[in-house]
């Protein structure tokens, strides 16, 4: 168990000096451990890819589920983690969502601007600003995703933050959060690229025999090579952590328009994760097209020719 103390400030890239750099760095995180679940020590290692979604509520801060951040200022969390609070962001007078991660032991705080739901997936996509020191020599580690649809057999880890209890006091200066972040390695099951069912899943997901424990909803599931599949959608027997548990894959929020904001001059509006270009880095992004301006069709692929791994291109501001 560790706390982290957040300080918010204004956003620290509207005050650079012509000339300087942000530098956006895809990440992959390749398992290392063997199938089960784990307590991580060295938050550092997710760095500010993995969110924690904290909902600011007059004097407290709650913890609600885990995010992904995929480009600047977006991240993808989960659908039915959001539908749980959003009527409050929406009529509570005060209340707001904001992204709290860890770099090199330094609270990264971002503050949701923008809210996509996705109807036909258990997926959100966050529209962030950033609201707190920039890390060390202005590096921000993203989330590497791909498209591939992994085999049945293939170990994936699962990732997200548990906090240790139900509310902290809040200050707008700063506040403390106390809690886990962890990680349940498992094999996939089953495959359902056009959803398991109509009613519990009915959307493009995994199966995975391992359970995530409570909080890890929205949080990124990798596979072998360590890069983005999806989110964590639901799971059951946590106790004996056998599963199952069943991964959101990202092509809907691939494909989705949205108006990201942060930096400013950087995002063009209107333009989905698969058009950002370097800004999101997507291995084989031509495995998903656009048949019209409100569909697309996925062309399935399971393992490159070498089955080597990726190889991500940082972007720059």
């Amino acid at each position: 168990m560790r706390k982290v103390f957040g300080k918010s400030t204004a956003d620290p890239a509207a005050g650079l000096p012509v000339g300087a750099r942000l530098d956006f760095k895809p990440e992959i995180f390749p398992i290392g451990s063997s199938p089960g679940e784990y307590t991580v020590d060295n938050w550092d290692h997710f760095g500010c890819v993995l969110l924690q979604l904290h909902l600011v509520d007059g004097n407290t801060v709650s913890v609600h589920g885990s995010a992904v951040l995929v480009a600047p200022g977006v991240a993808i969390a989960a659908k039915h983690v959001i539908d749980g609070f959003l009527t409050r962001l929406s009529i509570e007078e005060g209340a707001s969502l904001s992204c709290m991660s860890i770099a090199s032991s330094q609270a990264m705080i971002w503050h949701c601007r923008k809210i996509t739901i996705l109807p036909d997936a258990d997926l959100a996509i966050l529209i962030l600003r950033y609201a707190s020191a920039l890390p060390p020599e202005a590096i921000f580690r993203m989330a590497a995703i791909t498209t591939r649809l992994p085999k049945v057999g293939e170990q994936v880890s699962m990732v997200g933050f548990t906090a240790m209890g139900g509310e902290f006091p809040f200050d707008p200066v700063g506040y403390t959060v106390v809690g886990h972040v962890r990680v349940s390695v498992g094999t996939i099951g089953a495959r359902y690229p056009t959803g398991r069912d109509k009613i519990m899943v009915p959307w493009p997901a995994l199966e995975i025999a391992s359970s995530a424990s409570g909080g890890m909803s929205g949080g990124p599931v990798f596979d072998k090579h360590g890069l983005l599949l999806g989110i964590v959608s639901t799971s059951f027997g946590a106790e004996d952590h056998i599963g199952p548990s069943y991964v959101s894959l990202m092509w809907p929020a691939l494909m989705t328009p949205i108006d990201a904001e942060w930096p400013n001059g950087v995002h063009v509006s209107g333009r989905s994760l698969h058009e950002f270009g370097r800004l999101c880095c997507i291995d084989r992004r031509e495995a998903l097209r656009r048949t019209s301006p409100t569909s697309w069709e996925y062309t399935t692929w399971e393992s490159a020719k070498a089955d080597d791994g990726p190889n991500p291109t940082p972007a720059h501001r």
